[in-house]
């Protein structure tokens, strides 16, 4: 039997995708505890996609929790066809979900769902609730995904467009996208900021796990800067290096450790081309579960990412990751709100600009930072996350209140 469902959340991910498992069903089942009930539509892509045999086992688990769960299958292409075919696909489902479950609210996040989502609530007339993110149609255009002039921007465009002027209330990753909603957009609903978080009680330092890692790294003593994530879009991996390399040749007991489920040849040709030698640094795979341990047995994050106009609207996942275990985070500048925490509260470098004096001036700066004890760093460190970035003291607080306001 249907659970009645208070709201039907759509994401853009896939349900094993790990943002999905961090930024949607974490806050999800936060809200299940405050006493909400929920039909969960999430995108299936190849990369992070459930087996289909498995469907049934993981709906039920999720059913135990409160939590309808209904996978589409969303589309490998690119063009605009594809993504009206996976739109099309998410209504139907949308339709058959809102007749079975009845819900008081449409939450939709990020912006690909969203014409979706509110052609959902106007069918069903529901509150909806744009979890905007960023700006995707234009995060798309500075990456390469899209053109300015093509079918897909122009239809991303006007969907967050028809968002904005629908939506019963607004989430936004950053304080700067806030601004912009408010003063260029013009949108009259209230604009909250929720940036993206993490469970600082799973991410927290482990010392076991950081001296068995040095020691199978034969890292000793030296420093250890720590870079998750992959090449190519948003992360400029080539300019990491390169200030890796400038690090290095100021203190030369430093090592750089990368955690990618790339392959490791992509990284060794980036090294080759920068002029890394082999031995300064290590690439791993781990699972996302192991990846707290990984973070613990480094000195500092690596956090570069590319310096657009759109990227005032990011809040990095691994920004937030890094604090919480007690790392100094080296980010550049201009990234959503992190040039705000770091100088706040002085919790690492903020990187001004990606040539030779920029990474010197950086370099200098890092290593400054990580003289002093590295206890007392990372404790500044961990507390600043659990301030600003944790899923139960900021995230579901904050959505709590949210759905408390929209379904009174």
């Amino acid at each position: 039997m249907a659970l009645k469902a208070e709201s039907l959340y759509i994401c853009p991910w896939s349900l094993d995708d790990p943002l999905c498992r961090s930024q949607s069903l974490a806050y999800i089942r936060g809200l299940v505890e405050a006493g909400y009930k929920f039909a969960l539509i999430t995108f299936e892509t190849e990369k992070y996609q459930t087996k289909t045999a498995d469907w049934g086992e993981k709906q039920r688990e999720l059913r135990s929790e409160g939590i309808d769960w209904y996978p589409v299958n969303w589309p490998a292409g690119t063009s605009i066809f594809d993504k009206l075919k996976g739109i099309k696909s998410v209504i139907a489902t949308g339709i058959s979900v809102c007749r079975r479950h009845r819900p008081r609210l449409i939450h939709s996040r990020s912006s690909l769902p969203v014409f979706a989502a509110v052609t959902l609530s106007k069918l069903f007339h529901t509150k909806f609730l744009y979890d905007a993110d960023s700006m995707l149609s234009k995060e798309y255009v500075d990456v390469g995904h899209v053109t300015r002039d093509s079918r897909a921007f122009k239809f991303l465009a006007w969907s967050e467009k028809w968002a904005r002027m629908n939506a019963d209330h607004i989430i936004v990753l950053t304080e700067k996208l806030r601004q912009v909603y408010l003063d260029k957009f013009g949108v009259t609903v209230k604009v909250d900021v929720i940036p993206c978080c993490v469970d600082t009680n799973v991410f927290r330092f482990d010392a076991e796990a950081r001296e068995r890692i040095r020691n199978d790294l034969g890292a000793g003593d030296d420093l250890l800067f720590v870079y998750v994530g992959k090449t190519g879009s948003w992360y400029v991996v080539d300019e990491t290096f390169e200030l890796f390399k400038a690090i290095n040749t100021m203190h030369p007991a430093s090592r750089m450790l990368i955690i990618s489920r790339e392959a490791e040849d992509v990284f060794h040709d980036i090294a080759e081309r920068v002029g890394v030698g082999d031995d300064l640094y290590f690439v791993r795979t781990a699972e996302y579960s192991d990846i707290p341990k990984w973070l613990s047995a480094g000195d500092a994050g690596l956090s570069l990412i590319r310096q657009v106009k759109s990227k005032m609207g990011s809040s990095p996942v691994k920004f937030a990751e890094y604090l919480s275990i007690g790392l100094p985070v080296i980010t550049t500048d201009g990234i959503g709100d992190c040039t705000t925490v770091v100088t706040t509260d002085n919790v690492g470098i903020v990187l001004g600009q990606l040539d030779g004096p920029g990474y010197d001036v950086s370099s200098r700066q890092i290593l400054e930072l990580l003289s002093e004890p590295r206890e007392i760093m990372a404790s500044r460190c961990s507390a600043a996350a659990k301030r600003r970035f944790s899923v139960r003291d900021v995230g579901v607080e904050k959505y709590t209140a949210i759905y408390k306001t929209l379904l009174k």
